[in-house]
């Protein structure tokens, strides 16, 4: 990559969970990223309201 190329991270849209199963998200990127990346990500309640009980927290790179 060149100064002013780009690369794409996407992330899928995962189907439907059943209550007391895992869900899977897939990060992917496009193309090589010299040097490498990196992706945060974190949850947080919403439907789901009780980390630990409901949900495991996760705040990680």
């Amino acid at each position: 990559m060149t100064d002013n190329d780009t690369a794409v991270v996407s992330i899928n849209s995962p189907t439907a969970v059943t209550e007391g199963n895992n869900v899977v998200f897939t990060v992917s990127v496009d193309k090589a990223v010299q040097g490498g990346f990196t992706v945060n990500y974190q949850s947080n309640d919403g439907t789901a309201t009780v980390a630990g009980s409901d949900y495991t927290d996760q705040d990680r790179s």
